[in-house]
């Protein structure tokens, strides 16, 4: 009876180690020493400008008010989650009359321009449309962002 406790034991042990040993999808993200995030200013001042007039003609007036893309809103939507969630899901869904028809460009600025909405820092460099590259930065605001960004 001993051994076959021992057997269970070594099978438990074995299950425990790979379990701790797996890392969920977030937790592979974070231990990705590429990932980086949005506080580090991956946006130009020229993509978010031109996203703002992108946004001023496409966004306001028939479908979205501003309160749906800053503040505690977009932070509950968007904080944790991948660049490219963001910029497919603009690429993708929006216009809502007309979805699919931003191009790449379009939706990327529209991106750079949320992310200054919300008080993420330009950088100097454009943000890429390369999927691979916007799957390497994460959506990070500040733990003190509800205080700082009420509107």
């Amino acid at each position: 009876m001993s051994s076959r406790w021992a057997g269970l034991a070594g099978l438990w042990l074995v299950v425990f180690c790979l379990r701790a040993g797996a890392a969920t999808p977030g937790q592979e993200a974070a231990a990705d020493p590429a990932m980086r995030s949005t506080a580090a200013g991956v946006y130009s001042d020229a993509q978010a400008k031109a996203g703002q007039e992108i946004f001023a003609v496409t966004c306001i007036g028939g479908c979205h008010n501003m309160a749906d893309h800053r503040g505690l809103a977009f932070k509950q939507r968007w904080d944790g989650r991948l660049v490219w969630d963001l910029f497919n899901t603009i690429l993708v869904k929006m216009p809502k009359d007309d979805p699919g028809s931003l191009s790449d460009d379009d939706a990327i600025q529209l991106v750079a321009y949320l992310l200054k909405l919300n008080g993420l820092p330009a950088g100097k460099d454009d943000l890429s449309t390369d999927p691979t590259a916007l799957k390497k930065i994460k959506i990070e605001l500040p733990a003190t962002y509800e205080e700082t960004h009420q509107w």
